[in-house]
């Protein structure tokens, strides 16, 4: 089943109200496992199966219908666990009044998901904290029974920060992400999110509001991480969308003072279509030449899709150098050891991630193309402000 066959259907399941389950029923039973094995791997499970119903979910084979409930649930017990262990941080770190406020899915939990915990998965808690503060943090979701590892060796001198911390909990079921930074992405000139960052640390809030939601949201699916977080995102912005409580105007504002109007004008133009989009943003809405249909491409992929595609200038190899060779991509801080098992197995994994074709969809090379066309067009919409 080729790739853009498969993100076409995901996004009529998404948008089509009355969507015929016998474009479901026509597949094969190969191209049925195919797409539900890609659902799966998109983390979108419970959404799908709201959308389809028990008899269009069923319609994919007994097994497939189950796969998709069983993973669904399993992916609920892990969003309500990483929603407890939030409010436990929140509580910690408060009485100890070190700045902090949750990012992403916690938010989106508490703005949009509160009576829907089930079709908005959480894979975990991601955390805005001060650097100078990380120690004492990871310290505290110690104590809460996070394994920290891998962080334990720090030093406060000569201390550098390359990736953010993961600790997982012992039940394997939470698991946190510190951030002391909103880093952008690496194909970007500019790689950093600064002004924001101190925007939300310095607000006194635990919780990002609203509109600051939708801009993290914003910011993190599209610059930040190359477009590349899968259905999961577009999901939000629907949600969005159809948002009451929600200030446009502001949002308006905040789009201009973060730099993210190239952005929004992609979303708008993939949405144009499918919602009534707020008026104080349609300014941003402008003639491009990217297509909705490579758009739908870049946004239903599966998550983390290749991106081997990216060596396509002088630029592009030089960040796929940094990839092999340079020890702040592979290791997660400057006290950590770069070994020679280090660069084979790093270099293994991004030979099997790129290059491997076992366990692709038919096309899936084809979408990191249409991504990075994408990325080198919003660049120079950036650079012609």
């Amino acid at each position: 089943m080729h790739v853009l066959s498969i993100t076409k259907l995901l996004s009529e399941i998404f948008f089509n109200k009355d969507f015929d389950i016998s474009k479901l029923e026509s597949l094969t039973q190969k191209e049925k496992d195919t797409f539900v094995d890609y659902i799966s791997k998109s983390r979108v499970e419970s959404y799908v199966l709201k959308n389809i119903g028990e008899i269009g979910a069923k319609t994919l084979g007994i097994a497939n219908f189950f796969k998709l409930k069983n993973n669904g649930a399993a992916r609920t017990i892990r969003t309500l666990e990483n929603i407890r262990f939030s409010k436990k941080i929140n509580s910690e770190l408060s009485s100890k009044r070190i700045k902090h406020i949750f990012l992403k899915g916690i938010n989106m939990h508490q703005h949009i998901y509160s009576s829907e915990h089930t079709i908005r998965p959480i894979s975990d808690i991601d955390i805005l904290i001060e650097k100078k503060d990380l120690t004492e943090v990871l310290n505290i979701v110690h104590d809460f029974g996070f394994d920290i590892s891998r962080w334990q060796a720090i030093e406060k001198e000569g201390f550098e920060l390359y990736r953010n911390p993961n600790p997982f909990h012992k039940n394997g079921q939470a698991q946190i992400d510190i951030h002391t930074e909103i880093q952008g992405s690496m194909y970007q000139d500019k790689i950093d999110f600064d002004s924001f960052t101190r925007d939300l640390i310095n607000s006194g809030q635990h919780f990002c509001n609203v509109e600051d939601l939708f801009i993290n949201c914003l910011f993190h699916g599209t610059r930040q991480s190359n477009y590349n977080v899968g259905p999961i995102f577009i999901i939000d912005l629907w949600h969005f969308f159809h948002l009451k409580e929600i200030s446009w105007s502001a949002v308006s504002k905040k789009v201009s003072k973060y730099g993210l109007e190239a952005e929004i004008g992609f979303i708008l133009k993939y949405f144009c279509t499918k919602v009534a989009l707020p008026l104080e943003l349609k300014k941003f809405l402008k003639p491009c030449d990217i297509t909705e249909s490579e758009l739908n491409t870049i946004f239903m992929a599966q998550p983390k899709n290749s991106s081997i595609f990216s060596a396509f200038s002088i630029n592009g190899l030089n960040i796929l150098a940094k990839k092999f060779f340079s020890k702040k991509y592979i290791k997660d801080h400057s006290f950590q050891k770069f070994t020679v098992i280090d660069f084979w197995t790093n270099l293994f994994h991004l030979f099997k991630k790129n290059l491997s074709t076992r366990n692709k969809v038919k096309g899936e090379m084809m979408v990191s193309k249409v991504r990075f066309k994408l990325l080198r067009k919003g660049k120079k919409l950036i650079g012609e402000k």
